[in-house]
């Protein structure tokens, strides 16, 4: 035989303090249980530096440079503000690389005066020299990255933020704080 059961159900607001530290306890991934990293990885990509994994616990992060690192400098320059940490490092390793290329392009100069700078970049870009700089380079964006995405991850799974997630999405809960659909 069917039985009716009632149940009053509360906003979050409505409970009462140790309902709602429940609530939030219980729904501490809220924010990151899905893809909270992709504007992250895109905003990424648009300078030339790919993603491929990372892990806000362990402090871990894998990843590829796809641009030259000029190429990359410039498209940071161009999108990126100047308090960002990855506006530091390409000015940076802008700065190194050019002092590197000069000095070796005086080494190299001597009986090639007809090359253009065009010339003597695509050569040196290919240089033990250059090589190390970039890979110096793709380390030093894949920290600042993985500090953005640490931030993001503390952020999105702060307090103020679950409660401002839960609000929002205008949940209702028991009186014991448990969500209730």
């Amino acid at each position: 035989m069917p039985t009716t059961v009632q149940i009053t159900v509360y906003k979050f607001d409505e409970l009462p303090e140790e309902a709602q530290e429940k609530a939030i306890e219980k729904l501490w991934d809220l924010n990151v249980d899905h893809d909270w990293w992709d504007s992250i990885y895109e905003d990424a990509k648009e300078i030339g530096l790919e993603i491929t994994g990372f892990d806000t616990y362990r402090k871990t992060i894998s990843g590829k440079l796809n641009e030259f690192l000029l190429d990359s400098c410039k498209a940071i320059r161009k999108n990126h503000g100047v308090s960002c940490d990855t506006f530091k490092t390409a000015k940076d390793y802008l700065l190194t690389y050019i002092a590197a290329f000069n000095k070796w392009r005086n080494v190299k100069e001597n009986g090639y005066d007809h090359w253009k700078w065009v010339d003597w970049l695509a050569e040196f870009k290919y240089s033990d020299e250059a090589q190390e700089i970039e890979d110096d380079y793709k380390k030093a964006l894949l920290e600042d990255y993985l500090s953005i995405l640490c931030k993001e991850c503390d952020y999105q799974t702060s307090t103020d933020q679950i409660i401002e997630s839960i609000r929002a999405n205008d949940y209702n809960f028991t009186l014991e704080g448990l969500i209730f659909n």
